[in-house]
């Protein structure tokens, strides 16, 4: 057999693989005590596996288990709620009561009970009635969950009225039953948000979240059952993140309640025995040299059990290789692993290392997909503005303020990392694991990388903690899809080769200088990735949006006079007219792109580029006396070698049609920039006609800057 089970959804009864369990300390509560009747945790943490396993040993007990034909029920995705009863739910307490109907209904039916259900049916209302109808031969109390949540009001509230009656009921059990309910969490995701209030933004006052209140529901009916008759014992999996603020759902029993439910956590030594105890316990014909399979069960499952780093000149143990680019969960060196193991008796270190980093993709992309109803809002498109691995503030700052000016509206920059209110991206990415830190680890007092527990973050409030340290490093497996997403828009990416990056890896003093010399260029590098977009604004606020979102798509960082991410800094304006800073700030972004429209905008009204101003005139023969700021912004960009682009509407192509439309100063500016000539030559100036926003977004999409000119020549 494989025992690499990525997925324990397909696992049946008796599965052998339900016979390799690792056993740490709480995985050894909940399955050992008959007592821990919940388990939580974060998506890829194995309950549905472990709820299994404990159900393979009730089986092995000779005990009477629900769901009968399966080993767990589950939650449906499809499961609504009629719309006539949506009000009603937002009573977490009704939740509470369903989950207690549909679970005694499911043992009061069970035909050896021999229960007088016929006198039942005669006194019971009629959505009990309903119930007691429906054919359930597997004892699904899912099933009634569903039925009861498509009820009208009238019915479902006189169905729970019921309640204490079906209760009642159950003290005539005398023998032990067991009820085992997995993944709830699949039911009303779409509710998940509502958690932290309406808004994905709001972190306000609490309102009805069905997703939580289904799953926190379940885990209070199994407590309240197994109080009033000790013989039933509803074992059940729910997210950790059900767990947020349950104080304000169930405030007098939340400890009691949360005294019968494990919350999985796993260490590195935990993860590494795990590994070694499962590669013990595969068939030897699925190894690579299973002659090491005691000695040396890395060595025995893929045949080496060193990798070379493919940037530091170092070597590290494959399951630490494996280890850092997971997230530190059971899951992820399930998958890893799995996927290893189809050719691992033709493994080279190269494999090793490409299926590790594939793998690693993936589990990200999961994992951010798994989150996203957590965070204030999505962080896909930010990351392709990291260009490096290791990072200090400076750097961070840097990066935060040219992406969230631009894309969160409801933020801006407040260019103070450590005491920042908002939730900003590099705040979101170490609540969630995936920016380390510095840290001093107390037991060596050696300085180590940090990073946090996948999924730990979503148990904070307020996404706002982010550490004061001298440097940040991305997780390796983010790094991989940085560095992905980067090369498919032909920019460059700066890894740092002086560290291997992972958590509890040592940071030492040794490359401090290398380091920040790699994030000074790395961030030097971004800057030439700012492009400058200069024309008139009033007439062509349109045209420089479309501008702006088609760079943005390829991980440009467009600078706008007009918008809140322009650099504006108050020391460097001291006695600076606007119109100069305007272009001191263009001639440190790496492109410029210039739209010609309908207006001439302000003339130039600056001084320190003066001689420029007198060159335009000089080589316009005089027909530009007044050059405006826009062209002067156009100038100096082809002037100092920037790459530049010029636009304009292709309707202006007709000169009659221009003249029509525009003034003497706008042809005469046309006429300037068409024949420009720098030694004699036409110096690149061409100016690109568009028909349509959705034509000039796609030329956009196609034009080459100075770090795809760079990377270009480098390749070829």
């Amino acid at each position: 057999m494989c025992v690499w089970i990525e997925d324990a959804d397909a696992i049946e009864m008796s599965d052998k693989s339900l016979r390799v369990v690792y056993q740490n300390e709480r995985v050894g509560r909940f399955i050992n005590s008959s007592k821990m009747l919940g388990i939580s945790g974060i998506k890829g943490q194995g309950k549905t596996f472990l709820l299994k396993v404990k159900r393979n040993a009730a089986i092995k007990d000779d005990i009477l288990c629900f769901p009968q034909n399966s080993m767990v029920d589950q939650l449906d995705s499809s499961i609504q709620i009629s719309s006539s009863i949506s009000k009603y739910m937002e009573d977490y307490t009704k939740w509470v009561s369903l989950w207690k109907i549909a679970i005694a209904v499911t043992i009061i039916k069970y035909k050896d009970f021999k229960l007088d259900l016929i006198g039942l049916h005669l006194r019971a209302p009629k959505g009990i009635q309903e119930l007691l109808d429906i054919n359930n031969k597997n004892y699904k109390p899912s099933i009634y969950i569903d039925y009861l949540l498509r009820m009208n009001r009238a019915t479902l509230n006189k169905a729970i009225s019921y309640t204490s009656i079906l209760l009642n009921m159950l003290h005539d059990i005398h023998s032990a039953v067991y009820v085992f309910i997995d993944k709830t969490d699949q039911a009303f995701s779409i509710d998940i948000h509502r958690i932290f209030g309406d808004s994905p933004m709001s972190r306000g006052p609490r309102n009805a979240s069905f997703w939580q209140y289904c799953q926190y529901a379940l885990a209070n009916a199994a407590y309240d059952l197994f109080n009033i008759n000790n013989h039933i014992k509803v074992y059940y999996s729910i997210r950790q993140e059900a767990l947020i603020d349950t104080n304000k759902l169930a405030p007098n029993l939340k400890r009691n309640i949360e005294a019968y439910i494990v919350s999985l956590e796993y260490t590195k030594n935990d993860l590494r025995q795990m590994f070694d105890i499962y590669i013990l316990n595969e068939d030897n014909n699925n190894l690579n040299s299973c002659e090491y399979k005691a000695s040396n069960p890395t060595r025995a499952f893929l045949g080496v059990d060193t990798i070379e780093n493919k940037h530091v000149s170092k070597s590290e143990d494959v399951f630490d290789y494996i280890y850092r680019h997971s997230l530190k969960r059971p899951s992820d060196i399930m998958k890893i692993c799995k996927n290893l193991s189809f050719d691992n008796k033709d493994l080279d270190i190269s494999k090793i290392r490409n299926t590790v980093n594939e793998c690693a993709e993936e589990i990200l992309s999961m994992y951010l997909d798994e989150l996203g109803p957590f965070l204030p809002y999505k962080i896909d498109d930010f990351l392709i503005h990291i260009n490096t691995n290791i990072l200090n503030l400076k750097y961070i700052r840097y990066i935060c303020n040219r992406y969230i000016n631009h894309k969160i509206q409801e933020y801006t920059c407040s260019r103070d990392c450590l005491n920042c209110s908002n939730m900003h991206p590099f705040t979101i990415l170490f609540n969630i694991g995936l920016l380390g830190y510095v840290k001093e680890d107390l037991n060596n007092h050696k300085y180590v990388q940090h990073f946090n527990r996948a999924g730990s973050s979503v148990f904070l409030e307020r996404l706002i903690q982010f550490p004061i340290s001298d440097y940040y490093f991305i997780h390796p497996c983010l790094m991989d899809v940085i560095y992905e997403k980067r090369r498919q828009c032909g920019l460059e990416h700066f890894t740092d080769d002086n560290y291997i990056i992972g958590d509890s890896y040592e940071f030492s003093n040794e490359n401090i200088d290398k380091i920040n010399e790699n994030i000074v260029l790395a961030e030097k590098e971004l800057k030439k990735e700012d492009v400058f977009i200069s024309s008139t604004i009033e007439d062509l606020k349109k045209e420089r949006n479309v501008i702006k979102y088609a760079l943005m798509a390829r991980g440009y960082n467009p600078i706008m006079s007009e918008k809140n991410n322009f650099p504006i800094n108050a020391s460097e304006l001291q006695g600076v007219h606007s119109h100069d800073y305007c272009i001191d700030k263009l001639l440190e972004c790496g492109s410029v792109i210039f739209i010609i429209g309908t207006e001439y905008g302000g003339e130039y009204a600056g001084k320190k580029y003066k001689k420029l101003q007198q060159e335009i005139i000089k080589k316009s023969n005089g027909k530009i006396q007044k050059p405006s700021i826009s062209l002067m912004e156009f100038y100096a960009a082809i002037k100092y070698n920037l790459i530049h682009y010029a636009f304009i509407n292709k309707q202006f192509d007709d000169k009659e049609i221009r003249e029509q439309n525009w003034s003497k100063d706008i042809i005469c500016e046309y006429n300037f920039i068409n024949h420009l000539k720098f030694h004699n030559e036409i110096n690149g100036n061409w100016i690109s006609r568009y028909d349509s926003d959705e034509d000039l977004s796609i030329r956009i999409k196609h034009l080459v800057f100075t770090s795809q000119s760079k990377l270009n020549n480098a390749l070829f």
